[in-house]
C-alpha cells in the first residue's frame, strides 16, 4: 500500500516509515540530516517533487527502489566532504539501490564531493533509463564530482565490493572515479556498463574493474596500468 510522505518526519536523522511512499511536496532537510528508509525492499516515489538532503540511504542494508512517476524531480545532496558523500550514498555491502528516476546531484559549496558515492563498505547501485547522476559541473578533482567508488575489506579480510551497474540513464557534469589509490582498497570497485551515456571523464584506478558491454562514453576513459578494462 502506498502512503504519502510530506517531509515532516525528520526528528532523529532517520526516517522510519512504511515500505511504499510517495513525496507530496518539495522537501529540504536540515544540513547534516540523512534520509534513511528503515524498511527492507522499500519503494520511494519522488512524484515530481524535489528533495534536498545530506544523503540518501547511507549504510542501510536493504534494497531501495527510487522512482519518479511524473518526472523532473531533483535530489540534491549537500556536498559535505571532499571525495565523499552525495545525493545517493552506499556504505553497506548489503545495500542495493535501484535508481529508476530523478536527477541526482549535489551542492557546489564543497568542490570534490560527489553526486553518488560508495564508501569503504561497498554496496550496489543500479542506474536505469529515466535517472541522471549530475556532478553539478564539478571537475575539480579526479576523485569524482559525479561518481566515486571506493569499496574495501572487512576486519576478516573479506572483500566489500562497490559495484555500479549502468543499464541506462546518464552520468554527466563531473568526473567518474572507479577505485582509489592505496593498498587498503585494492581491486574493490567494479563498474559494469550495459547501456546509457556517460558524458564525463572516467578514471579507473588500482586494479579496479571497468567492463563496457553497451552504452556510450563521450568523455575520456583513463586507466592505470594495473586495472582491468573490458570494452
Amino acid at each position: 500500500t502506498w502512503k504519502p510522505y510530506n517531509g515532516e518526519n525528520d526528528s532523529n536523522n532517520s526516517l522510519k516509515v512504511a515500505s511504499h511512499l510517495y513525496l507530496t511536496k518539495d522537501t529540504t532537510y536540515t544540513k547534516g540530516k540523512t534520509f534513511l528508509l528503515s524498511y527492507r525492499n522499500v519503494c520511494f516515489n519522488f512524484n515530481g517533487y524535489d528533495l534536498t538532503v545530506n544523503q540518501c540511504g547511507f549504510a542501510t542494508s536493504q534494497t531501495i527502489n527510487f522512482v519518479d512517476t511524473y518526472g523532473g524531480s531533483v535530489i540534491t545532496g549537500y556536498g559535505t566532504s571532499t571525495g565523499g558523500a552525495g545525493a545517493v550514498s552506499s556504505n553497506s555491502v548489503n545495500a542495493h539501490y535501484n535508481l529508476y528516476g530523478g536527477t541526482w546531484t549535489k551542492t557546489t559549496d564543497n568542490p570534490g564531493s560527489n553526486a553518488a558515492y560508495f564508501g569503504t563498505q561497498g554496496g550496489e547501485i543500479n542506474l536505469y533509463d529515466g535517472a541522471v547522476i549530475d556532478g553539478a559541473g564539478d571537475v575539480s578533482s579526479e576523485r569524482g564530482g559525479a561518481l566515486r567508488m571506493v569499496g574495501g575489506y572487512s576486519s576478516s579480510n573479506a572483500m566489500q565490493k562497490a559495484t555500479f551497474n549502468m543499464y541506462g540513464g546518464v552520468i554527466r557534469n563531473g568526473n567518474v572515479n572507479v577505485g582509489v589509490p592505496g593498498d587498503a582498497y585494492m581491486g574493490c570497485a567494479f563498474f559494469n556498463m550495459y547501456g546509457g551515456t556517460i558524458e564525463s571523464n572516467v578514471y579507473v584506478n588500482n586494479k579496479a574493474s571497468f567492463t563496457m558491454n553497451g552504452g556510450t562514453i563521450t568523455g575520456n576513459l583513463t586507466a592505470a596500468t594495473d586495472t582491468k578494462i573490458t570494452l
